[in-house]
């Protein structure tokens, strides 16, 4: 028999309404057979009408913000800006009104800054002609086969995402893609779309493929390698099953073979400066090797995303009118967009959502089976991750859910590693969902509206993401029960893995 005597003595004041001084004494009692060690968790659950209200309201603003969002009723942005205000505000009436260095700490720096890093080097890259230069040799390679040049463009585009972050590369490759398409008279919206949705899927595969990626990497000390080898086989699958479903889908728009010479083209087949390509080939090489070191020597990739940058400006002796030209490129608002959708995060887990979220263990705990609650698990969390993360946003939902997997973890019994491996899938794979889901998306709809005058809704991108995520998280569901359950975790009773 076990006792535990807790008193608790807490004041709590409210600027608009009243609440008097609170005193709290219980008394826990637990029966263990043969003395075991017993482990609980405890949290204090305000409660009254302001306590109770707090995840229903919260629950509200996520709603609202979803459908201003589907609706288009403003930019993205502002969208998230508002709703940000809006539970800023009400943690102020609640008395839980936080202080700026706490909104600091929600801010996840070192994915804002690997995110600035790897776009200055993009964006001096691109001024190198090299990425136009790619897309006329691929167009050569293809040798006017349409199909064959949807493989190249893509699978080009995709190779990029995996490891310079996908919605960096959609922003050079993307006009590129709309420029030649008008060039050889091709419709470019299945060029961008496949871009789009297998960049999504490609950036799964690494650390820095996709920003949830290091967030869940980071907070779990999971590093580049281990991204390659326990989801990568998994994304090399879905890749090519995807490629093949979108070339059907859109094969009235891919017929052909284009026999014609194309003049226009000849332009682009010579790079503009040779010394500034091999630059920028070797920093981004240095980028790539050490965020693979970063995984054995324990240090944060921001550095080597920061420490690049810095050393391409230097090597490339830009002037003060370069370096403004520079950065004015930079899509800046896509950065402060990551800023507002971490503070958004945050203001929900101050309002409780997270308690609530982190409720998915309860029905998990009652498998009495080890094998079925770990299958049951990686199922759970795997679309849960993918509908919110495409409903809503990944980042906001990876930085929202990364700190309770290891609680469901905990009182499910269940070894952590699979679950995060199945949070990374279903939040990188749920962005082809819906055009607000990820950066990649909006980046996509930016580039057809400016260079194409065509204009990409909500709706539009639902209709062809749609299909896309489903299969993608049925094939993802399939590899991770194989993999974790079949292949590399469970032996009878007991689980050889220790992760």
């Amino acid at each position: 028999m076990l006792s535990c005597v807790t008193y608790c003595s807490c004041s709590y004041s409210c600027p608009l309404f009243p609440i008097s001084h609170v005193v709290l004494y219980h008394i826990l009692t637990f029966s263990t057979p043969n003395e075991e060690a017993v482990a609980f968790y405890e949290s204090i659950v305000e409660m009254g009408v302001l306590g109770n209200s707090q995840f229903p309201f919260s629950l509200t603003i996520l709603i609202f913000t979803v459908i201003a969002l589907a609706l288009n009723l403003a930019a993205a942005t502002m969208i998230i800006m508002e709703a940000t205000g809006i539970l800023i505000v009400w943690l102020f009436i609640l008395g839980k009104g936080p202080d700026l260095s706490i909104v600091a700490n929600w801010l996840d720096m070192s994915l804002v800054c690997v995110h600035f890093g790897l776009m200055t080097i993009i964006t001096i890259f691109g001024q190198t002609g090299f990425f136009p230069w790619l897309a006329v040799k691929g167009y050569k390679a293809s040798r006017g086969n349409v199909k064959l040049l949807f493989v190249i463009i893509t699978g080009t585009c995709a190779i990029f995402s995996a490891w310079l972050e996908h919605s960096v590369s959609l922003m050079l490759l993307g006009p590129v893609t709309v420029t030649m398409c008008n060039m050889l008279d091709l419709n470019p919206i299945p060029f961008l779309f496949g871009q789009t949705l297998l960049s999504n899927i490609g950036g799964t595969a690494t650390l820095i493929g996709d920003p949830p990626n290091l967030i869940l990497g980071a907070y779990y000390g999971f590093g580049f390698v281990d991204f390659l080898v326990y989801v990568g086989p998994g994304i090399v699958i879905i890749y090519l099953t995807m490629t093949g479903y979108l070339m059907w889908y859109y094969k009235d728009m891919l017929k052909g073979t284009i026999n014609r010479p194309v003049p226009s083209l000849t332009k682009h087949t010579k790079l503009q400066d040779i010394g500034l390509v091999i630059k920028c080939c070797l920093v981004t090489l240095s980028v790539l090797i050490l965020f693979f070191l970063s995984s054995f020597l324990h240090f944060d990739p921001a550095w080597a995303s920061l420490t690049c940058a810095t050393a391409l400006l230097i090597i490339t002796r830009v002037s003060k009118k370069e370096l403004d030209h520079i950065y004015t490129e930079i899509e800046w608002v896509e950065i402060f967009f990551l800023v507002i959708i971490f503070v958004f995060a945050g203001a929900l887990s101050e309002l409780g959502f997270l308690e609530y979220l982190g409720r998915l263990a309860n029905p998990l705990a009652e498998i009495e089976h080890q094998g079925n609650r770990l299958m049951a698990a990686i199922t759970a969390i795997l679309w849960i991750s993918a509908f919110f993360s495409g409903a809503f946003n990944g980042i906001a939902f990876a930085a929202l859910f990364v700190s309770i997997l290891g609680r469901i973890a905990e009182d499910a019994n269940l070894p952590v590693a699979p679950l995060v491996w199945s949070c990374v899938l279903g939040v990188s794979l749920g962005c082809n969902l819906t055009l607000y889901a990820s950066a990649t998306n909006m980046v996509m709809a930016h580039v057809l509206h400016e260079h194409a005058h065509i204009h990409i809704s909500y709706w539009h991108f639902l209709k062809v993401g749609a299909p896309v995520t489903f299969m993608s998280l049925v094939m993802a569901n399939i590899y991770l029960w194989i993999v974790w359950v079949g292949i590399a975790g469970y032996n009878g009773e007991t689980f050889t893995f220790t992760n």
